[in-house]
């Protein structure tokens, strides 16, 4: 099983990013997301489809399809995943994107992160700053994460008053808030408190656009 980030992007997709389509690919593929939700194992092997939320696998009911693409649904018949599954080498592709998930950080805020070691600042920046940094990778324009005042190259050190230690911690900081994230950033030799309010969450594109989308970034 292969993990690749797609290359080829849809002009209405930010086509210099390539973190916004996760594709797992091969024999057995299996893509792991996380969103606000739970995380989820997505599997696929031969004709079967398996999702597993927070390692408990979700039984067929609660999985709908539609074309090529399956939408995970909630008691309430609320869709909280989307992703898409085409033919391929050994048991297919799967594909999800993070800024299509309404309760993913990315879809949510516009905020794009990433993992990166600054071993030139570790005098300036506080003790309890970890080695391993997040930083702001890119942010969407118009999004609540630009509206705040991020943009690329920030170094995120705490959200809502605890130590970022890694993009996990981030992500737990943004599942269990409701309406606001207080980040404190290193901008230039200083650092502050931006708050980033939250939207509600909006809701899914439709199962046929998604597939559409999917199709096109996986050249079919």
């Amino acid at each position: 099983m292969a993990l690749v980030a797609a290359s080829s992007m849809p002009a209405a997709a930010m086509a210099d990013d390539n973190r916004t389509y996760w594709i797992a690919a091969g024999d057995d593929p299996v893509l792991q997301v996380r969103n606000a939700l739970g995380r989820f194992e997505i599997t696929k092997r031969g004709r079967r489809v398996t999702v597993r939320l927070d390692g408990k696998r979700l039984p067929s009911g609660d999985i709908r399809r539609s074309g090529r693409v399956y939408q995970v649904l909630d008691a309430s018949d609320r869709t909280i995943l989307l992703f898409g599954v085409f033919s391929g080498p050994g048991d297919g592709q799967v594909v999800y994107s993070p800024h299509l998930d309404p309760h993913a950080l990315q879809g949510r805020t516009g905020l794009d992160i990433e993992e990166k070691e600054y071993p030139e600042l570790r005098d300036v920046l506080p003790d309890w700053v970890p080695d391993q940094l997040v930083s702001v990778r890119k942010v969407a324009l118009g999004s609540a994460s630009a509206r705040a005042g991020l943009h690329e190259g920030q170094l995120l050190l705490s959200c809502n008053g605890q130590a970022i230690s890694g993009e996990a911690s981030l992500y737990g900081c943004f599942s269990q808030s409701a309406s606001q994230l207080d980040l404190e950033v290193f901008d230039a030799g200083t650092s502050r408190t931006l708050r980033v309010s939250l939207p509600p969450p909006s809701d899914w594109i439709a199962p046929e656009q998604a597939e559409r989308i999917f199709a096109q970034v996986l050249g079919r």
